[in-house]
């Protein structure tokens, strides 16, 4: 995956995410996550502008940096208590899987068995599990 792709993938997830980390002004952030998403579909280059957003707030910059290191989402304990810093040597996460709004503005991850899959808050449809 590029760094183009891991930046609006980041976005994505970070959206499911926002409540459960404290953010301040949550709701604008996530406004302005899904404007710029909707740019960059439209083929503006907008992952700059994207990531200093993602990077804007203390937790939104780690969970971006973890996003970034591992292609999915830290848990939200591990941003509020410990914030970044990869381990020593090679590690490779157990993968979550992962369910995405098929408009392609929102990604969801299953930390847990039997959560059930939540609609896409934008367009109020049922996410689809990627493979």
């Amino acid at each position: 995956m590029d760094r183009s792709s891991r930046i609006r993938s980041a976005a994505r997830a970070l959206r499911a995410d926002l409540p459960e980390l404290h953010v301040a002004y949550a709701e604008e952030l996530d406004r302005q996550i899904v404007e710029l998403l909707g740019a960059a579909d439209s083929g503006e280059r907008v992952e700059d502008d994207l990531l200093e957003l993602l990077r804007s707030q203390p937790s939104t910059r780690v969970y971006t940096e973890y996003f970034l290191e591992y292609g999915e989402p830290p848990s939200p304990d591990q941003v509020a208590l410990r914030g970044y810093s990869p381990l020593p040597g090679r590690t490779s996460p157990i993968p979550m899987e992962k369910y995405s709004c098929p408009r392609g503005d929102f990604d969801w991850y299953r930390r847990a068995a039997g959560v059930p899959v939540p609609l896409c808050p934008t367009h109020r449809i049922q996410l689809v599990k990627v493979d």
